[in-house]
């Protein structure tokens, strides 16, 4: 006799009727397939009161052995349990549930090129836990789990997460990779000046050498986040005059995006040139104008074409609101003017929200669609340090601000790429680094608890990407 281990699952259950006294086979089968969540009208009719076939003639044939396929869908078998269990289990965690009270359901959605695809929820709260489609001979694909990526997709949308994070210790990173791998598609890349160079100034690639190997390895799509930014150069160039300041800013691009375009990526990586233009402390602006966005764009499509370039701020996602001020004019006339030189590919929205300060939810789809561009949201992260309630509490809020925020974004239809801000709530700059202006101890933004267990929030963003009609 097999091992136990040997047999397949519904070895498994049909051993463990037998056991219970089931002898006949027919029943067993029966018994199987309720379980399941299956009743066959054909077996049904087949079984007398005992359970056993009332003719000889209706013992099934072997065809009718075939696996069960879901009502709706006759030719679309389950998932297998052990899928459903592994998307199941952190799932239960995060909201408390008891993995075996979960009932599935499955729906039929429409992607962004009219295909259909199908998706099994918990029918309780229609959290998508996994989805096939077909695939181009018409045959369904095996199923998989639901995740941001794999559901993203459906939209035209790339969601991802940063590489790494802050104060990370022995393990971390690895751990961070894991979670990274199994649920987005894209890693963005931190390319500020304290990451590039040594500290005697010069550069040192290791760091992106390697985030960039290990991107193309897992099949990443990349987000370069940012050329040049103003608040993360080298003390040294405060002091130069505005021509020395220039050709710095031009050395960066070109070194960093020679680094890219040697890694050999399989898609175009997306590049953030320029970051919080024209800000109160914006170095090149005070000295070289708006001009030196021109400038630096032009430098990046010269060194790298085929990188899709973008412009990037923060609270330029609705007309009038904002966490610290309104960015929305200023990076809609900086866009508008690259755009005009065919200089820019996309507008980077940060998107960074106070659960304790809301933006107006009706304004977002238009003003992402009023860009006429590309969207790409690159830090998103809700802080919930304001938010009052037990811990649980304050999750639930923070998921569903997760997911209202998401829902609004995807509505504009502008959004081509979606990035959570870091992974782990104390990997987070929010929480671990009282330097940054929106720091504190339970800020708690991102949608992975300290030890990189899924928060509801990742079960809610996950929801608000599918389409709703």
């Amino acid at each position: 006799m097999p091992e136990q281990q040997d047999l397949t699952p519904r070895e498994l259950e049909d051993q463990e009727f037998r056991e219970q006294g089931v002898q006949d086979p027919t029943k067993r089968r029966l018994l199987i397939f309720l379980s399941e969540g299956v009743v066959l009208g054909t077996i049904l009719a087949a079984c007398g009161p005992d359970g056993k076939p009332s003719s000889p003639t209706a013992e099934p044939s072997p065809s009718a052995t075939a696996e069960p396929s879901i009502e709706g869908f006759p030719d679309l078998p389950f998932p297998n349990k052990s899928l459903l269990l592994e998307a199941k289990n952190p799932y239960a965690g995060a909201f408390g549930l008891n993995p075996e009270a979960i009932e599935i359901s499955y729906g039929q959605f429409t992607d962004f090129k009219g295909t259909p695809f199908v998706v099994g929820l918990d029918s309780a709260t229609r959290i998508p836990l996994v989805i096939t489609e077909k695939d181009q001979n018409a045959k369904w694909n095996t199923w998989k789990e639901a995740t941001l990526r794999n559901i993203g997709q459906k939209s035209d949308i790339l969601m991802g997460a940063f590489a790494g994070g802050n104060n990370m210790g022995p393990g971390d990173f690895e751990n961070i990779q894991r979670v990274l791998n199994r649920e987005y598609g894209m890693v963005g890349i931190y390319a500020g000046s304290s990451s590039l160079r040594s500290p005697d100034g010069s550069f040192d690639f290791t760091t992106l050498r390697g985030l960039l190997r290990l991107a193309k390895q897992n099949g990443k799509r990349v987000l370069i986040h940012p050329l040049i930014w103003f608040s993360d150069i080298p003390n040294s160039w405060r002091n130069l005059s505005a021509d020395e300041l220039m050709l710095r800013g031009k050395e960066t691009i070109q070194a960093v995006l020679t680094e890219v375009k040697n890694a050999n990526l399989t898609e175009p990586p997306i590049v953030v040139v320029t970051n919080e233009v024209g800000a109160k402390n914006d170095i090149f602006f005070q000295k070289k104008g708006i001009g030196y966005v021109d400038e630096f764009f032009g430098e990046a499509r010269r060194i790298l074409p085929e990188a899709r370039l973008i412009i990037n701020d923060y609270d330029n996602h609705t007309f009038t609101h904002g966490v610290f001020g309104n960015n929305y004019k200023m990076t809609k006339d900086v866009a508008d003017r690259l755009s005009s030189r065919n200089l820019i590919d996309g507008v980077g929205i940060e998107a960074y929200t106070e659960a304790s300060n809301l933006p107006p939810l009706d304004q977002i789809p238009a003003a992402l669609k009023s860009y006429g561009l590309p969207v790409y949201i690159t830090e998103f992260a809700v802080n919930i340090r304001n938010l009052l309630g037990t811990r649980g509490e304050r999750f639930m809020k923070q998921a569903d601000i997760y997911e209202n925020v998401t829902k609004a974004i995807v509505s504009s239809g502008a959004c081509k790429g979606f990035v959570d801000f870091q992974l782990g709530d104390r990997f987070s700059v929010h929480q671990n680094d009282p330097k940054f202006p929106t720091y504190a101890k339970n800020a708690e933004p991102t949608p992975y608890q300290d030890d990189l267990t899924p928060k509801p929030a990742l079960y809610t963003q996950r929801r608000a990407l599918l389409p709703t009609a």
